[in-house]
């Protein structure tokens, strides 16, 4: 096997692997540190994704000239 490849594993090679739990209030404390930066991550990720539907499903349209967005030209500036 060369590197940078892994074989398989067994259920049982895999439940002999040692490892540690970490003490309750160590956990605690890493949910509530992360709870939130974990919770945002998720949020950008569908925000994204909305955003790649809207900007796949809008984008042609655009370019075709089926969508006209002249009248909005100003809209921008007056928003800002």
């Amino acid at each position: 096997m060369g590197a940078g490849h892994f074989g398989s594993i067994s259920k049982t090679d895999f439940e002999a692997i040692p490892w540690i739990a970490a003490p309750a209030g160590i956990v605690d404390a890493f949910e509530h540190f992360c709870g939130p930066i974990d919770q945002r991550i998720e949020l950008n990720e569908l925000q994204s994704r909305t955003l790649a539907c809207l900007r796949d499903t809008l984008l042609p349209k655009l370019l075709s000239g089926e969508v006209d967005v002249s009248a909005l030209e100003g809209l921008a500036e007056e928003v800002a």
